[in-house]
This record gives C-alpha cells, sequence and structure tokens, in this order.
C-alpha cells in the first residue's frame, strides 16, 4: 500500500545486557525502552518539527503491525 507524503514509520533499536534475576531485568529493559522512546522523540522533533502525535493516532495501525507479525 503506497503513501502519498511524509509517515510516521521509523525504526529506533538498542541493545541490553540482561542479567541473573527479572528484577534487575526488568529495570534494565525500562531504562532501554526509556532510551529509545526518548531518541525517537527527538528524531520527531527534527524531521516533523510541530507535528507531535498522540498515541490514538496510530493505535489502530499498531495492534494491526502486531497481529501481522510484519
Amino acid at each position: 500500500m503506497a503513501r502519498d507524503g511524509p509517515t510516521y514509520d521509523l525504526t529506533v533499536e538498542g541493545d541490553v545486557v540482561l542479567a541473573a534475576t527479572p528484577a534487575s531485568d526488568a529495570i534494565r529493559v525500562g531504562m532501554l525502552i526509556q532510551r529509545i522512546v526518548h531518541q525517537a522523540d527527538l528524531l520527531e522533533q527534527e524531521h516533523l518539527p510541530g507535528h507531535d502525535e498522540a498515541l490514538k493516532t496510530f493505535r489502530d495501525e499498531l495492534i494491526e503491525e502486531g497481529t501481522h507479525d510484519r
């Protein structure tokens, strides 16, 4: 499906070394998510200034993406 104009499709990824305990893993994964979300926000501000969208704008597409294993 082709789209006209700019889109919000973007990939941001990072790595985390998991430890031996689930409690410390949860903290590390939380920090990873925080860093990735921060970087995604910076990229959004740089490439689409003034167009900060609420999550509900993308909810249906994200649900579809998750169920179709894209």
